[in-house]
């Protein structure tokens, strides 16, 4: 009983802290922008210092440290006249205060802006005070990010007029570049919700570059309307009790009415989602509780089936001392205050046993996983009170299974007088317990996925009766194979089989708790395999759901970087054919407004990661075979070789006074590469009318496997002239790629070219000039292939092979529904989705007109911002340092091993395991010691047999040998019949336990694991174990006690 005590406080104490610290890691491991208060408001004229004040002085009335980061952002100013920008699209900037930007940035150059002492806004900058509607505010210092100063060629030093684009107020505001900034981490919360942290340009309808940082005092003196401040104030959270969330919850609520109501906060808007993070941490704390309840249950159901045939023993052994003590005058109630006393100095030793080691212990355990060490003057639980009600529980259980004459029917009586009330009552408590079993299953599936917390008793109790229904069962069915071996071993001719078969049926009645705490034990460590299997493959399967593939690699929506660029830098870290450009797209879909489209390369298809039962095919690349074969093809024009430089020459007209043209000219050449992707590579600006050679680098390198490299149009843009006047053209004289800066090899075709949808060329068989229009109306266009969700089928109202039209990019994308899966790959649970191929998708981007993509493919080609990597099997690490470095900065690498291995510390997940471990442990202990016991007793009782025959003859090695092959009979038996029961038992409820703090519902759901080696290993060791055991205990009669035995009578 001590043990059962020790392991049952450990268990406990182990589970109540764990739980507890998941509070911890819901709220610590939570984003930045879930641990934030934000304050926003528009900023009058010398509001922000009394603002600043206010919000800092509510924060001040929290119990926590709080940390405040202050933003400002200016109205939108516009940037001078830059190649690519126009009068309906200009280039734009943002001024900004970044309050402590010091602190979380890295200047590459220059200083940090000081404050200027130019006039205020109000003041025009002519100092009378008054405000002159073309005044220049003078320059104001400003630092700006590395990546808003290379591609505007700004350096330390640099003045810029930026323009005033309302209608009120100056002219324009000039800056002067201070410093040139990095920042330190772009995920640090210093830089939430600041859209170029991570760029510096933000692309929307306009191209936005910022932000240009300067002083508070400058921010305000030449502020204009419409300008805004955010504060973001972030509670430190880091060592949050679950004691502490009610109180952290009820100061936020508090705050947030502050900052509503403040009257220095005119029209501020205050969100927060603490409170609903705390919510989520309660409900993940109530959620650890009761899924670590489970072990503790199932380990208590084991440890009072050890202690139930310890008593039960304890009263065959001392039964007949028991009888001499009533005869001689003792009453029941004397015999029971004696079994008290055993039984109570037996709980009162292993309480303050369990209490003194629970918590070292349930450090170790701890520390055993994955998780951070837990210090045992850290473990907070009731521990002694866990202990001393533990204690007490087995020892009422050792009293009322060991004290059978106290207890029992009156001396004299019969106890099986009817034998078949006794069968019936037998059989309605099995019915019962295996109803309770059935009812505990169903409970488990009701509350499979869900996110209800609280603890729910039978939820709790639902593992141990589905188990313990197991074991009754297989204690019923247990008698018909002992038959079956007696009726076979009786045809064996020698004395051992024949014995051991007979023994093994007469002796099983008596052994029915052995057979119950062994079946228990086999079944509970085949559970904690089968879960522990399990957990392992769904962090396994749900990093491959999240990632997609090996590797991904996000890149940020800005274009930062050239695309072809990355592509190449890419393909050289882990090659061209490992390598899987994704495009991504929302659509709707009937009532769905949020169906996501995967656009991925048909042809290299095995690099995603999908479990097989949700694709319905052998692989990714059979499910996509007929996306792959119904690929339209796109005209383009090869490159040769591998070149690295197109040369064009190439002809501007203008006619009429070329005074008289607006804007300039310039033009672009999309190419594509191997992966059918199209990529915008800018040629240059013509400076006037004439001849002209224009040159482009196209970053290919030789021996990657991005290529061949093939043109696919031209995008240009002409001076506007007056209406009526001749309209200018681009004549394109001579088309060539050259490679090592060599000369130029023609390209067949290059100068044939037919203009559609307005200023894009594709390559045809007319030489044109500007004005020719050519639209292919999209009811001509062939639809192509998609894989859909059956969501999709629904919201369509549609079945398989019938055509659904997306819109896509301002126009409609044509599909044909050929396959459905229940869930592809990165996608939210619950979330529909489209697969369709990358290539179909891109040549339809310079065929589909009016009612389609149309030429706006070729204007602005689908830039790939995500990049799916298949890593070979020697691979570690991912991608290296010197590749990463070539990325642009704000790309996210999600790495699927490194989420394995994080998943893999979650609390709750490694807290599950380690019980179950635990568990098992106990099982194997409780099981050894149980087995040991009952061999003594029952080689006691069989010590009339034995004399018998030895008296007839019997060689001792014989007996013993029938008497091994008793013990190892049953064992063997049960440990099989527990191996079965308790992996059937694990597969109906190992799934709905395989928990993590992630309160999401797992997708794809989760797969029983069962591992084979494992139970195999687990019986072995269980059969091992316990032979060894019997070895040790099992020994012949001496024959100098075989005259005793006969004597005695005790033979049957």
């Amino acid at each position: 009983m001590l043990f059962a005590v020790l392991v049952l406080t450990t268990l406990q104490t182990f589970s109540v802290t764990l739980a507890q610290r998941t509070v911890t890691q819901v709220v610590g491991a939570a984003a930045p922008e879930q641990r934030a208060v934000e304050v926003v408001t528009s900023l009058g004229p010398d509001e922000l210092t009394a603002m600043d004040d206010a919000v800092a002085t509510l924060a001040e009335q929290l119990s926590r440290d709080v940390t405040v980061h202050l933003s400002t952002r200016s109205v939108s100013y516009g940037l001078p006249g830059r190649a690519g920008a126009t009068e309906e699209h200009p280039d734009l900037a943002r001024l900004a205060h970044l309050a402590g930007i010091e602190g979380h940035a890295t200047l590459v150059d220059g200083a940090w802006p000081a404050t200027g002492t130019g006039a205020s806004s109000d003041d025009g900058g002519d100092g009378d005070g008054g405000t002159s509607d073309d005044a220049v505010v003078p320059a104001v210092e400003v630092a700006v990010p590395q990546a808003v100063a290379e591609p505007l060629d700004w350096q330390v030093g640099t003045t810029v007029t930026l323009a005033n684009r309302l209608p009120t107020g100056p002219s324009g505001v000039s800056v002067t570049v201070s410093g040139i900034y990095l920042p330190d981490d772009p995920a640090d919360p210093f830089w939430l919700g600041d859209a170029f942290a991570n760029t510096g340009v933000q692309q929307e309808e306009f191209t936005t570059y910022g932000p240009l940082v300067t002083t508070a005092e400058d921010f305000s003196a030449h502020q204009t309307a419409s300008s805004s401040a955010t504060w973001r104030l972030y509670p430190d959270v880091s060592e949050l009790t679950s004691a502490q969330l009610p109180e952290l919850r009820r100061e936020t609520r508090t705050l947030l009415a502050g900052l509503a109501d403040d009257p220095a906060l005119p029209e501020a808007r205050v969100h927060s989602p603490i409170p609903e993070l705390l919510a989520t941490a309660a409900s993940t704390r109530d959620r650890a509780a009761t899924a670590l309840l489970t072990p503790a249950v199932l380990l208590a159901l084991l440890a009072g089936a050890a202690v139930a045939l310890t008593g039960t023993l304890l009263g065959t052994l001392r039964e007949n001392e028991d009888r001499l003590l009533v005869a001689r005058g003792a009453s029941r109630g004397q015999l029971l205050a004696l079994s008290l006393r055993e039984s109570g100095t037996v709980a009162v030793l292993a309480a303050l046993v369990a209490g003194l080691t629970a918590p070292p212990l349930a450090a170790r355990l701890a520390a055993a996983g994955t998780t951070e060490p837990i210090h045992a003057e850290l473990v907070d639980a009731p521990v002694w009170l866990t202990a001393t009600a533990t204690a007490a529980g087995l020892g009422v259980l050792l009293v009322l299974t060991g004290a059978r004459t106290a207890l029992g029917p009156p001396a004299g009586t019969v106890r099986a007088a009817r034998p078949r009330l006794a069968v019936v009552r037998r059989s309605g408590l099995d019915l019962v317990l295996v109803a309770l079993g059935a009812v505990g299953y169903l409970q488990l599936r009701r509350h499979a996925g869900s996110e209800t917390s609280g603890t729910d008793p039978l939820l709790v109790v639902a593992p141990a009766l589905v188990v313990l229904a197991a074991s009754v069962l297989c204690l019923r069915l247990l008698p018909l194979a002992t038959r079956l071996g007696r009726r076979l071993a009786a045809r064996s001719p020698g004395l051992p089989a024949a014995w051991a078969g007979w023994q093994a049926d007469r002796h099983l009645p008596r052994q029915s708790g052995l057979v119950i705490l062994l079946v228990l034990a086999v079944s509970m460590g085949s559970l904690a395999l089968v879960h522990r299997a399990t957990s392992a493959q769904a962090r396994q399967d749900r990093a491959a759901h999240q990632v997609g593939a090996d590797l991904r690699v996000d890149l940020p929506t800005a274009p930062a970087a050239d695309s072809l660029t990355v592509e190449h830098a890419l393909a050289t870290g882990v090659g061209g054919e490992n390598l899987l450009p994704v495009l991504r797209g929302g659509t709707r879909v009937g009532p769905l407004d949020d169906v996501e489209v995967l656009a991925v390369d048909a042809d290299r298809a095995d690099v995603m990661l999908m479990r097989p039962d949700q694709l319905g095919a052998a692989s990714p690349a059979e499910l996509l075979a007929p996306l792959r074969d119904a690929r339209p093809e796109a005209a383009v024009l090869p490159l040769p070789g591998v070149p690295d430089e197109i040369v064009l020459d190439v002809t501007l007209e203008l006619p009429g006074d070329p005074a008289e043209a607006i804007g300039v000219a310039d033009l672009a050449v999309v190419l594509q590469d191997g992966s059918g992707l199209w990529h915008r590579v800018e040629l240059g600006t013509l400076p006037g009318p004439g001849d002209h050679r224009l040159r482009a680098a196209v970053g290919a390198r030789p021996g990657e496997v991005t290529g061949p490299l093939a043109v696919v149009g031209l995008v240009g843009r002409v001076p506007a002239v007056l209406p009526g006047a001749p309209q200018p053209s681009i004549a394109v004289r001579a088309f060539g790629a050259s490679t090592d800066g060599g000369d130029p090899v023609p390209v067949g075709g290059g100068t044939d070219w037919t203009w559609v949808a307005g200023d894009a060329r594709v390559p045809g068989d007319a030489a044109v000039r500007i004005g020719l229009r050519e639209v292919v109306d999209a009811g001509d266009v062939e639809p192509i292939p998609a894989v859909v969700t059956p969501g999709v089928l629904t919201a369509a109202g549609v079945g398989l092979g019938e055509t659904v039209r997306l819109p896509w990019r301002g126009g409609r994308l044509p599909v044909r529904l050929s396959a459905t899966v229940d869930s592809l790959p990165t996608l939210a649970a619950g979330q529909d989705g489209v697969l369709v191929d990358l290539r179909s998708v891109v040549a339809l981007g310079a065929t589909v007109g009016t009612d389609g993509i149309g030429a706006e493919g070729l204007r602005s080609p689908e830039r790939i911002v995500q990049w799916w990597m298949d890593l070979p099997a020697d691979a570690a690490g991912g991608l290296d340092d010197a590749l990463l470095a070539e990325l642009p900065p704000g790309t996210r690498v999600l790495d699927r091993a490194s989420i394995v291995e994080d998943r893999a510390r979650d609390p709750l997940s490694v807290g599950m395991s380690s019980a179950l471990v635990l568990v098992t442990f106990a099982a194997l202990v409780l099981a050894g010691l149980g087995y040991a016991a009952t061999a003594v007793v029952h080689t006691r009782r069989q010590r009339g047999e034995l004399a018998v025959l030895h008296s007839l003859g019997a060689r001792p090695r014989s007996v013993r040998v029938a008497l091994l092959l008793e013990r190892v009979v049953l064992v063997a038996i049960t440990t099989a019949l527990g191996l079965v029961l308790g992996t059937l038992a694990a597969v109906a409820v190992a799934p709905l336990t395989v928990l993590s703090t992630d309160p999401t519902t797992p997708v794809p759901p989760v797969l029983v694991a069962v591992p084979w080696a494992a139970l195999a290993g687990l019986g072995a060791l269980v059969v091992g174990l316990l032979a060894a055991v019997t070895l040790t205990v099992v020994r012949p009669l001496p024959p100098a006690q075989v005259v005793g035995e006969l004597r005695r009578g005790e033979t049957t």
